[in-house]
C-alpha cells in the first residue's frame, strides 16, 4: 500500500507527461487495457486481427455489480511516443446480449512487416458511466437477412446462403470490388448432376460405403439458420441441425444430433470461414470417413497438400482417394483462378481427400477423416475457403495457408493489480490556495501517472483536465455548487483504474470582491465629501460675508458659495460696494 497527497494543478503550469504514461483518448472513457500485437513470420497488409477478449476480466473486481457497455469498445492505435496515432476500426462480437466476453476484431492498416510490432490500447467503460455512442465505421460487409435465404456481400465475394429449398451454399468471387451479383437460381447441384438425387448429405459415411451417394451416408435434418453478428469487419452466420438422417436399403432412418456450423465473412477478403462441430450424443457412428464436400463448377486440376508434398493432376473421372494423413489443404483450379480449402484444426489421421469428376462434369473435393471406427462424440473443424488468381503456385497458397495458420498475436496487459482511493474535504472555500485530494494507490504495481478532471455537477463544466503534480495552485474563482472529481490512475503496462470523489464549494470570494468594491466606493465618496467640507471650512478673506443661504463665510469677491452654490445678489453688491466708496 502506497499512500499518495497529491494537488490538482492548472493545465497551463502542467509539466510534460512521462511517454510511459500514454495519451488518455477521452475522460468519458474510464478504462483500457494494453494490447501488443506481433507480425509473426509474415507481413501483414490491412489484417482484420480477430482475439478473445473478456473485460470482466480486464477490469477485475471493479466490474462486480457493473453492466458492460459495448458500444463503447474502441481500440486505439499508439506510436513509440506514447501518443495516439489514429483510430482502428473494431468490432465487439459479444457471446450473448449483455455478456462482458467476446470476440473483439479490429484491422490493423497499412502493412506491418514480419517480426514488427504494434502497440493498440483498447477502451471500454460501464454503463453505469453512462451509455456511449456507437461507433459510426463504414459498413464494409452486407447482410440480407431474408425468410428464404441469407445473402452477404463483401467488395469481394457473394455468399448465398438457401434456408429451406435445398440447403445448399453457393459463393461467387466477383469481377471487381463491389461489382453486382445476381442472386442465384432455386436449384439443387445434386439434382442437376445424378438423376433422383434430392437431397445434399454425406458428412459420415459408413464402413465400405463411401462410393454410395446418398443413401447410405448420414446426413443433416432439421436445420434453422440465424446471422448472429453484423459490423463492419465481420458478419457471423451459425446454422443447426438437431437430427441426422439417411435412406438405406429403401427405407429412412434418423437420431439426435447436433452439428453447427458458423460461418464467417470479412470485409475486403477473398476468404470465409467456416467453423464445424459435430455432437454425436449417445449415439457414436461406425463410419469409414467424416467428411465434408465442396462442390466446383468449370475446375479442371486439382491439388492436395500434405507433409509429403503436393499432389496435383485432372479430376479423375469416378473418384480417387490420397491417403496422406494430415493434409493441410486443397484446391480446384484452372490458370485464371481457384478455390482452395484451408483446413486450419486439421482432423486427426489418417487424413485425406477424395476427388472425383461425375458423369455429368461436376467435380468434387471431399476432405476425409478416415478411422474406420466408431468415431468420437465430439469432432471439430477450422476451414477457410480461399478464391485466388492463378494456379496454386501463382497464388502461393503454401504460404497463405501458413500465414492464416499462424495468425499475428494480441498480447493483452495483464488484469490490473491497482487499486485507486481518492477522497476530498467536504466542503471547501474557493479563497483556498489549492484543492487538497488524498489518493491511496494499492497494490504491486506503480503508478506511471494520475490524471483527473474537475467538473461541476450543476453545469456539467471540465473545470479543470490534466496530469496530477506536486504543486498546488489556487483554485480561486471556482463557481459555487457541487463538484465531482475523476482521477485515472494508470501504470507503464496500460492497466488503469478509476475513482471518483466530491466536495462542495462555497464561492467565498464573490462575496468579499462584493465587499472590497463596496467598500472602495465609500471611501472615494467620503474622501470627497471631506475636500468640500474642507474647502467650506476655510478661513475666508478679508472683507468676505457670509452665504445668504447657509451661512457659510464666503471668500470676498466670490459669486457662488462652495458649500451649497447659492448665488450672492449681484445687484446689492455691487450698490455695497458704492456706498463703500
Amino acid at each position: 500500500m502506497r499512500p499518495l497527497v497529491l494537488a490538482l494543478v492548472l493545465l497551463a503550469l502542467l509539466p510534460a507527461p512521462a511517454p510511459a504514461a500514454s495519451e488518455w483518448l477521452d475522460w468519458d472513457w474510464h478504462y483500457r487495457a494494453k494490447i501488443e500485437v506481433s507480425a509473426g513470420s509474415f507481413n501483414r497488409t490491412d489484417w482484420i486481427i480477430e482475439e478473445r477478449a473478456d473485460f470482466s476480466e480486464l477490469l477485475g473486481p471493479a466490474a462486480e455489480g457493473k453492466r458492460f457497455d459495448p458500444d463503447s469498445v474502441r481500440v486505439m492505435e499508439y506510436d513509440s511516443s506514447g501518443m495516439i496515432s489514429g483510430e482502428a476500426v473494431s468490432q465487439f462480437d459479444a457471446d450473448h446480449p449483455g455478456a462482458w466476453s467476446g470476440d473483439l476484431l479490429w484491422r490493423a492498416d497499412g502493412t506491418l512487416p514480419a517480426g514488427s510490432s504494434r502497440t493498440y490500447y483498447v477502451y471500454f467503460d460501464v454503463l453505469e458511466n453512462g451509455a456511449k455512442p456507437a461507433p459510426q465505421y463504414a459498413r464494409e460487409v452486407v447482410v440480407r437477412n431474408r425468410e428464404q435465404d441469407v445473402r452477404v456481400d463483401t467488395s469481394k465475394l457473394m455468399v448465398y446462403m438457401d434456408r429451406t429449398r435445398f440447403g445448399y451454399s453457393h459463393v461467387v468471387a466477383k469481377s471487381s470490388d463491389w461489382a453486382e451479383v445476381s442472386d442465384p437460381a432455386p436449384y439443387d447441384p445434386l439434382e442437376n448432376s445424378r438423376p433422383g438425387v434430392k437431397a445434399f448429405r454425406g458428412f459420415v459415411s459408413a464402413p465400405g460405403e463411401h462410393e454410395c451417394d446418398p443413401g447410405c451416408e448420414w446426413g443433416q435434418g432439421n436445420t434453422s439458420t440465424a446471422v448472429l453478428h453484423e459490423g463492419p469487419l465481420r458478419a457471423t452466420v451459425r446454422t443447426v441441425a438437431s437430427e441426422a438422417v439417411r435412406t438405406a436399403g429403401g427405407a429412412n432412418e434418423s437420431r439426435p444430433f447436433n452439428l453447427t456450423t458458423v460461418t464467417m465473412f470479412y470485409a475486403g477478403k477473398r476468404y470465409y470461414r467456416t467453423l464445424r462441430s459435430y455432437d454425436f450424443l449417445d449415439y457414436p457412428q461406425e463410419v469409414s470417413g467424416l467428411n465434408r464436400r465442396m462442390w466446383i463448377y468449370g475446375y479442371p486440376s486439382y491439388a492436395y497438400a500434405s507433409p509429403s508434398g503436393v499432389k496435383e493432376g485432372p479430376f479423375p473421372a469416378g473418384g480417387a482417394e490420397f491417403s496422406d494423413a494430415s493434409g493441410t489443404w486443397d484446391d480446384a483450379f484452372d490458370p485464371g483462378g481457384g478455390i482452395a480449402n484451408f483446413e486450419l484444426s486439421p482432423l486427426p489421421a489418417p487424413y485425406s481427400i477424395w476427388a472425383e469428376r461425375d458423369p455429368a462434369g461436376l467435380s468434387y473435393l471431399s476432405s476425409l477423416w478416415r478411422p474406420n471406427a466408431q468415431v468420437s462424440r465430439m469432432v471439430a473443424g477450422n476451414t477457410v475457403f480461399y478464391f485466388h488468381d492463378g494456379d496454386w503456385r501463382q497464388a502461393g497458397l503454401p504460404e497463405r495457408y501458413a500465414e492464416l495458420a499462424e495468425p499475428p498475436a494480441a498480447d493483452f496487459g495483464s488484469a490490473s493489480s491497482l487499486t485507486l482511493e481518492i477522497s476530498a474535504p467536504e466542503t471547501i472555500l474557493n479563497w483556498n490556495p489549492t484543492l487538497p485530494l488524498n489518493a491511496r494507490v494499492l497494490g504491486n504495481m506503480s503508478p506511471a501517472t494520475i490524471a483527473c478532471k474537475v467538473r461541476s455537477m450543476g453545469s456539467g463544466e471540465t473545470l479543470f483536465a490534466g496530469v496530477v503534480g506536486d504543486a498546488g495552485v489556487s483554485v480561486f474563482g471556482l463557481p459555487d455548487g457541487q463538484v465531482s472529481i475523476e482521477c485515472i490512475a494508470s501504470e507503464a503496462a496500460g492497466n488503469s483504474e478509476y475513482a471518483t470523489a466530491q466536495t462542495r464549494v462555497y464561492d467565498v470570494m464573490s462575496l468579499v470582491k462584493v465587499c472590497a468594491a463596496s467598500f472602495i466606493v465609500l471611501l472615494l465618496l467620503l474622501a470627497a465629501a471631506y475636500y468640500r467640507l474642507k474647502k467650506g471650512l476655510a478661513k475666508p478673506a478679508r472683507g468676505g460675508r457670509p452665504c445668504a443661504r447657509c451661512g457659510m463665510p464666503q471668500e470676498k469677491g466670490a459669486r457662488a458659495c462652495p458649500v451649497c452654490g447659492g448665488v450672492r445678489n449681484a445687484r446689492k453688491t455691487g450698490a455695497r460696494a458704492a456706498k463703500r466708496k
